[in-house]
């Protein structure tokens, strides 16, 4: 079986130890291809590494709304800045979204939210979305 796994951090520190074999092993058991969402500039380059490292490794750059803050708004510039050339692997902007569960201001993540939408509209990219008690 060929599977490609569409979302999973596998970039957070838990796995940074073994990469490399915990990779092999998800190769081994048919997980072929492996979708990074991003959480924000803390793993940017992080992911952009590790894509360039593993075939079958892709990413998607955004910011996820736990990992927003006050000052978030700011940084969407950096993120736009981050595709004034093509970024290799990047396949999807995410994760972002909104989540009513957490202690984020709910402006800066629509704000932030809205960004997004408008880069991966710009770029003709899917998101990856992050929804929680946001919505029916």
């Amino acid at each position: 079986m060929r599977l490609f796994d569409t979302h999973c951090h596998f970039d957070f520190d838990v796995f940074a130890g073994d990469f490399a074999a915990q990779f092999q092993l998800a190769k081994k058991n048919g997980v072929e291809r492996i979708m990074l969402p991003s959480i924000g500039p803390l793993n940017w380059e992080r992911l952009l590494a590790l894509s360039s490292e593993y075939a079958g490794l892709y990413i998607a750059m955004g910011m996820h709304p736990y990992f927003l803050n006050d000052n978030s708004i700011q940084t969407i510039p950096i993120l736009y800045k981050q595709f004034e050339t093509p970024v290799k692997h990047c396949h999807a902007i995410g994760e972002c979204g909104l989540d009513a569960l957490i202690d984020i201001d709910y402006k800066v993540q629509r704000k932030v939210f809205d960004a997004q939408i408008e880069l991966a509209d710009n770029l003709k990219l899917p998101l990856i979305l992050h929804s929680r008690k946001t919505h029916n």
